[in-house]
């Protein structure tokens, strides 16, 4: 069984596979130019309307599930390592008949058809209105590995200049990621974000290849962001509402006993109370620590909830406890809407506030822990909403790339700032606001977009140095 439990599962695919070159070190790139396609979108990164049948994609992604197909030759091959090494090295070193003999071709059919269904419901959102955060999600790690599976067949058919199969195969991943995203959750954006990383990382393989077409309008044709994470940040939200109903009465009337035991249990289990099965009865002493923080932080909260403008009779009716409790949950939620509003702006500006907002919460989490579980719903927004402009980084610092093979292309120069290029718009990096860092010396152009902020921290910077080779 597989629940949701955040810290790892948000630590693990924020921080994604190891980089493929040392921190600070360019990747290097080389590439020919190309001309706009004629018409300008015969390739394109998302199925169009006309590309889609009815019916709901989660039904036919459940399919491509099935052991017969999907775990025979994954079974078979080599260990999981083994793709992943497949996915870095050098096309012209790929183990061809190895991969082929690999991949699941039934599975993956599977989530081409899903892919261009008109909708996609995975019928999560009741569950999750009552199970929690102890909702089971065993599929998302095989929908993870699908997404590399994908990007690994893309492979093949870039290996065998086959632009079109690849590029359908770019378009089943895209959209994979996008209807993973669908359910609200953090944990389902960042699985959606990791397959949609997995394609976003082939396409810079795709411009390499020789006699590539130019995928300028492609990848500028994209939405944006490609993955809205506040679909997520909601549905946490909503999790605490399941776990704690008696949040939504906390200040409109005084707490019975049956809901002040449950509370005060909760308080001392921490998170464990989540989960029926760790719930335990609370030791005496242990209420009457809780109480003793009870009683130190009681001054603070009424007076906090005195500026407010409430009455202390209203106060003094309530017991000590509902009253610490009141003044937490509003901190809770002025801390979650905070989050979500920065959350909603483009990154380079809302980023600062979220690093400042990480350093409250944490501030915030220590000395309430042992008093206000919830806490343990709150976590680093900032860090989400980096992996999701991660993405959009790597695709606007490809569209520059891809800028530079028109020019090129069209006026046989190779641009000297990326303002030279005037036949299409370059984009902006999208961590900045700003344009990309372009240096071009002979047939050698760099591409660079720095660490957000103040950060020193390379390993979030990206840097292209790419060889036009004509």
């Amino acid at each position: 069984m597989h629940r949701m439990i955040w810290s790892a599962a948000v630590v693990l695919l924020i921080a994604g596979p190891a980089a493929a070159q040392p921190a600070g070190s360019p990747k290097q790139l080389t590439v020919q130019p190309a001309g706009e396609t004629q018409p300008a979108l015969k390739y394109i990164l998302l199925p169009e309307v006309r590309d889609l049948q009815p019916g709901n994609a989660a039904l036919v992604y459940m399919r491509a599930l099935s052991p017969e197909w999907w775990m025979g030759p994954v079974s078979r091959g080599e260990g999981w390592d083994a793709v992943e090494g497949w996915l870095e090295g050098p096309l012209a070193k790929m183990p061809r008949d190895k991969v082929q003999a690999y991949l699941p071709r039934q599975s993956l059919e599977e989530i081409d058809r899903a892919a261009r269904r008109e909708s996609c419901d995975w019928e999560m959102l009741p569950r999750l209105r009552k199970d929690g955060i102890g909702t089971l999600v065993p599929d998302m790690g095989v929908m993870r590995k699908f997404g590399q599976l994908l990007a690994l067949r893309a492979r093949l058919e870039m290996a065998d200049g086959r632009w079109d199969q690849a590029v359908y195969s770019f378009q089943t991943g895209l959209v994979m990621g996008r209807h993973i995203a669908e359910t609200p959750t953090v944990l389902h954006s960042l699985v959606g974000l990791a397959v949609a990383n997995s394609t976003v990382d082939q396409l810079v393989e795709f411009v390499q290849q020789p006699g590539a077409p130019s995928l300028y309008w492609a990848l500028v044709s994209l939405p944006r962001p490609l993955i809205d994470i506040r679909r997520g940040l909601q549905g946490e939200r909503m999790m605490v509402d399941v776990h704690f109903p008696e949040l939504k009465t906390l200040e409109k009337k005084p707490l019975t006993p049956d809901e002040m035991e449950r509370l005060v249990t909760l308080s001392c289990n921490l998170y464990k109370g989540l989960f029926p099965e760790h719930t335990r009865p609370v030791e005496f002493s242990k209420k009457m620590e809780l109480l003793g923080k009870v009683l130190q932080r009681y001054p603070a909260a009424r007076k906090a909830l005195l500026a407010q403008g409430r009455k202390a009779a209203d106060l003094d009716a309530l017991p000590m406890f509902q009253v610490v409790m009141i003044y937490h949950h509003q901190e809770f939620r002025r801390l979650q809407d905070d989050y979500l509003k920065w959350a909603g702006l483009p990154y380079w500006q809302g980023h600062k506030a979220l690093r400042k907002l990480a350093e409250e919460i944490g501030d915030v989490k220590q000395p309430q822990r042992d008093l206000w579980p919830f806490t343990e719903f709150l976590y680093d927004a900032g860090q989400v909403a980096w992996s999701s402009v991660r993405t959009e980084r790597k695709i606007a610092a490809l569209a520059c790339v891809e800028a530079v093979r028109l020019h090129v292309a069209a006026t046989g120069k190779v641009p000297a700032a990326l303002a030279d290029i005037t036949a299409v718009p370059v984009p902006v990096d999208p961590v900045t606001g700003e344009p990309f860092h372009y240096r071009a010396m002979g047939n050698v152009v760099t591409l660079y977009g720095p660490p957000p902020g103040a950060e020193v921290d390379e390993s979030k910077a990206i840097h292209y140095e790419v060889t036009i080779k004509r």
